[in-house]
């Protein structure tokens, strides 16, 4: 929906989310200024340390990928997969620690919620859409 534009090549929908976004911002900076510089500074840490979480995850799944397939990788990490494995273990155990302390509770809760309408979002937005985009991942490869 947010890639939809108009006639003049806006894309409206998105410019309308992210006012109302701006919008509520400013609200919520009115109302308490402390709270919300510092949920967003704290946010910031989870929301880094669960990319970082999907990107071990993403490594172990595409290194065993293109080994199956015989690719070769310029560029190895070395200890895999050990390594990735201990970094997934730690990022997780410091993500599920932030639970156990009163002064991120709260953001552990709304990264959590966060995460989970993402993963939520894209199973929706996802079914029916498969095949397009195979067959837009197919017109790459063959066009590069």
């Amino acid at each position: 929906i947010f890639t939809k534009v108009n006639k003049g090549g806006s894309p409206y929908w998105a410019v309308w989310a992210s006012s109302a976004f701006a919008f509520l911002a400013a609200i919520f900076n009115f109302i308490s200024p402390d709270k919300l510089f510092s949920f967003l500074v704290n946010a910031r840490g989870s929301i880094a340390l669960l990319v970082y979480i999907v990107i071990a995850v993403s490594h172990l799944i595409k290194r065993r990928e293109a080994e199956k397939k015989g690719t070769v990788l310029r560029l190895k990490m070395w200890g895999f997969p050990y390594i990735t494995y201990i970094s997934i273990i730690a990022m997780v155990v410091i993500y599920f620690s932030m639970f156990f302390m009163s002064g991120l509770r709260s953001q552990f809760y709304l990264t959590s919620l966060i995460t989970v309408l993402v993963i939520s979002s894209f199973f929706i937005f996802k079914i029916g859409k498969k095949e397009k985009v195979e067959s837009k991942h197919e017109e790459l490869i063959i066009n590069n």
